[in-house]
């Protein structure tokens, strides 16, 4: 939707980088958040998401299989995400112990910028 390269949203994304001027508007409006809220986190909210059931704590997940080497896994949860990729078995048994617990977590898979 920005029309830009994908190496530039991802510099973006690990703080190497910030939009320019013309970026900005874009951002906001696909968003939905100001730009103060984009740069600083002030003000943000997390959106409510229609349609998708509450988690209630008795969820199981099937064996999940294990990302192929070379691919980066990054834990989001209701805190933030955390900034260094976890291996994929911490990561697997920390969406298992979340299912458990009723806490939502995604796991986020990339590959490797090494």
């Amino acid at each position: 939707m920005l029309t830009l390269q994908q190496q530039t949203v991802a510099s973006w994304e690990k703080d190497k980088s910030k939009p320019n001027g013309t970026a900005w508007e874009p951002l906001r409006r696909i968003l939905g958040w100001s730009r103060e809220a984009l740069e600083t986190g002030k003000g943000y909210r997390r959106p409510e998401l229609s349609g998708v059931a509450e988690p209630t704590g008795t969820g199981t997940l099937p064996e999940l299989p294990v990302p192929p080497p070379g691919t980066e896994v990054y834990v989001l949860s209701d805190e933030g995400l955390l900034q260094e990729p976890q291996r994929a078995t911490t990561a697997i048994r920390t969406l298992k112990e979340a299912v458990k617990t009723g806490r939502q977590v995604w796991l986020v898979l990339g590959p490797s910028h090494e």
